[in-house]
């Protein structure tokens, strides 16, 4: 028995210095990673003992305030006569908003095509704002006098004055995204005119230079915001991520920009390709919702001249700025010299594409091979999560696939799933023990060795169960954004920490292709069928020019002033502790839920419940629950809060998911408690025998038991009146609600206390 103990020993020893040697090894491997991100004092790779912290320089990642931006733009207006730079309006703060214009005007108007260049969004998206400017300084320059020759170009470099430079956010100061408009909700569609203009100067100036240009391309940048160098996300031309229905049209224009634009050094990609699903179909995706693209079908600002004027508009993701210069010269040599025919290929098998460049596919050497594999990981894509850390950087690749709550359990050992894992605090990698399969202690160090701070997941799926291991093989490709001229060197590649060789079947290829570079790992049925969680780490370096950031150019004299900060305006309510809204995404936590309360307007506070205070809020009032606390669909839950009406006000509850059709709907109206229920499949509203007074506290439960839910109404000396049970429409899960107006006048003149969920 003791030599038995005393040769385990010895093993655990020797397993414990190779993976010492492998930790080792995997320093050396990336010591020569670029690491644009570093602090000046914290460049190179350091010692096994090297700490989570210090390693970014904040300071380094937005060098554009405003002095810089103006001067830039008046100093171009002076300095050139083919630019004209006007002030289209005034924000809410009575700041400028500056449109230019370039164009050869000695030239007639209707000879040229007109291009409009925005960037909508603010603070969220920096990168956006810098490659206006780029635009800008490659538009005034001698190389595109050809170009404006042929166009009538304006840009409206900043589509959110505060957004960017006095705040960071995407909203403006009345909480309104002008790219997004609150999906339709601030906007008269019909009319095609904003419904309240005052609050939203941004979406009135974009649209009063669309009506006199009407031209024939609008050209959208958007982007990353960008804290330090190095943070990127998928670079698109074409395609809106967030809002699907903004689907362009052009193919061949788009592929030849795309084209264009990797001369910057760094690709962009095709969103429908990678995607690879088909939009919603009625009863087909009810049946099997994994297999349809998610279709968000809303209004956008930037549907407003497509309705109008028919302009095409093409949205550019953009993580190099360099890269919308080179996407644009190609829009432009696109209209001056079309290409004559495009390629095409058979993309069947990418099975998942979580929206970050990577893709889970059919494994295989053969048509048989991938047929095979193909068909199988499609009706597993139910069973499959991806994670991901964050921020994603140049350099450096981590991805990790699961199969069912095995897999996930696998991964984060004996933490409670969530949606994401601090990689300090939680010790996610670390004093995890290596085995055969898994070598922990190298994963920790590959964490260690970069500057992404979380692992969370990218793509889910709720009420994930067991799940058996893939039994035909699995591929995972990841696209390296660096493009076909330049070469990348592959510094360290592994899968679950262990070192992969060079193999299509059981390995890795790094392939070539026309927009880039694809790094793919394979893995075999002999394996697969064994491994429910892959986790592929990755590290490169390459002769291509990557920049960040925009400077303006050492000639340009740069007049200094300071623009005060403005707070975001601060959303109220009660119950988590008084604690104040995060000032951009409104969240209040309490441990147990997290109800982030959003409204145009805070009309004024007031006296309310137990001393506390609480707002009158204009419509709507809506409450984004944060993910990580959403509520399972099948599980019971309740949602209650205070609630006093006044000015014979009533309000509209709805309770549901923030882009799906509302689980549960009730309300007062007229002095009476209502509330929907189905029948027959067919929604009825039933107007219930409680009562309710103005200027009276009242307390609501709504609770949630499997596909029923029920009304408990308490006032204030604690009688309760309970409504019957109603039937719910079906929800995966809850995530969101919304107070509306049931008055004429269009305020929702109710005070909402103590908001609590569990």
């Amino acid at each position: 028995m003791k030599k038995s103990i005393s040769f385990l020993a010895i093993a655990a020893a020797a397993i414990s210095f190779v993976c010492a040697d492998e930790a080792a090894q995997l320093r050396e491997n990336l010591k020569n990673m670029p690491r644009p991100w570093a602090k000046e004092n914290y460049s190179a790779i350091g010692t096994a003992a090297e700490s989570y912290e210090g390693r970014t320089n904040l300071a380094k990642g937005n060098k554009l305030d405003w002095s810089m931006f103006e001067s830039s733009l008046q100093y171009w207006a002076k300095q050139f006569d083919y630019c004209t730079l006007d002030v289209l309006g005034k924000t809410l703060e009575n700041d400028p908003i500056y449109c230019m214009k370039i164009t050869n005007n000695a030239i007639p108007s209707d000879k040229k095509f007109k291009i409009l260049i925005v960037a909508h969004h603010g603070g969220g998206e920096r990168s956006a704002l810098h490659s206006t400017m780029a635009a800008l300084e490659f538009l005034v320059s001698d190389e595109a006098k050809k170009y404006r020759d042929n166009y009538e170009i304006r840009v409206i470099p900043c589509g959110n004055i505060f957004g960017y430079f006095r705040s960071e956010t995407p909203q403006n100061s009345k909480g309104i995204d002008p790219y997004a408009g609150g999906r339709g909700n601030h906007w008269d569609i019909k009319n095609l005119v904003p419904k309240k203009p005052e609050n939203t100067p941004e979406i009135v100036t974009f649209c009063k230079v669309l009506d006199e240009m009407k031209p024939e391309l609008l050209l959208d940048f958007h982007g990353v915001g960008r804290l330090y160098p190095g943070i990127i996300m998928t670079q698109y031309i074409g395609g809106a991520g967030s809002n699907h229905v903004l689907k362009p049209w052009a193919t061949d224009l788009i592929n030849y920009v795309r084209d264009m634009a990797g001369k910057s050094g760094t690709p962009c990609y095709d969103l429908d390709e990678e995607i690879q699903r088909l939009v919603a179909v009625n009863d087909a995706r009810k049946a099997f919702p994994q297999r349809f693209r998610d279709s968000g079908d809303y209004f956008y600002t930037d549907l407003y001249p497509y309705l109008k004027y028919h302009t095409l508009p093409l949205i550019f993701e953009i993580s190099h700025e360099q890269m919308a210069v080179e996407g644009l010269r190609g829009v432009l040599e696109y209209g001056m010299n079309a290409p004559a025919n495009l390629d095409g290929s058979f993309p069947v098998d990418n099975i998942l594409t979580d929206w970050g460049g990577f893709m889970v596919q059919a494994w295989g050497t053969t048509p048989g091979e991938k047929r095979v594999s193909r068909v199988e990981l499609w009706n597993k894509i139910e069973e499959m999560q991806t994670f991901a850390v964050a921020p994603p950087v140049s350099y450096r690749i981590f991805r990790v696939v699961t199969f069912g709550s095995n897999g996930e359990k696998e991964f984060i050992g004996n933490l409670k799933p969530t949606w994401s894992y601090d990689t300090k605090t939680t010790g996610i990698f670390k004093n995890r023990p290596d085995t055969d399969t898994v070598k922990w202690s190298v994963i920790d160090q590959f964490i260690k060795l970069g500057p992404e701070g979380r692992v969370g997941k990218v793509y889910a799926n709720f009420n994930v169960k067991e799940a058996k291991c893939p039994q035909n093989g699995i591929s995972m490709a990841f696209d390296i954004q660096i493009a076909k001229e330049y070469d990348v060197d592959l510094l360290d590649i592994r899968l679950n920490g262990i070192s992969l060789k060079k193999d299509s079947r059981d390995g890795y290829q790094l392939i070539k292709h026309n927009r880039g570079h694809r790094l793919i790992v394979n893995v075999p049925p002999e394996k697969s069928a064994k491994t429910a969680m892959y986790i592929v780490s990755a590290a490169y370096n390459s002769n291509a020019p990557l920049k960040w950031g925009w400077e303006s150019p050492k000639n340009i004299p740069v007049t200094k002033r300071d623009m005060a900060r403005v707070n975001y305006p601060e959303l109220f309510t009660e119950g988590f502790d008084n604690r104040t809204p995060h000032v951009i995404n409104g969240d209040y936590n309490n441990g147990k839920s997290a109800w982030g309360f959003f409204s145009d307007k805070k009309a004024k506070l007031v006296a309310a419940k137990n001393g506390k205070g609480a707002g009158v809020y204009a419509t709507p009032v809506t409450a984004w629950c944060g993910d990580r606390f959403a509520w399972e669909g099948d599980k019971n839950h309740s949602v209650g809060f205070d609630f006093k009406v006044a000015d014979n006000g009533g309000f509209i509850h709805k309770i549901g998911q923030r882009t799906k059709p509302y689980v549960m709907t009730w309300g007062v109206q007229n002095g009476r408690v209502y509330a929907e229920t189905i029948e027959n499949g067919a929604v009825k509203k039933v107007l219930t025998d409680i009562e309710v007074k103005n200027d009276v506290w009242y307390n609501a439960e709504v609770i949630f038991e499997a596909e029923n839910f029920k009304l408990v109404i308490t006032d204030a000396a604690g009688n309760k009146s309970q409504t019957s049970v109603f039937v719910r429409k079906k929800s995966d899960f809850i995530s969101a609600m919304t107070f509306m107006p049931v008055n004429k006048n269009g305020n929702l003149n109710v005070i909402i206390d103590n908001v609590k969920s569990k």
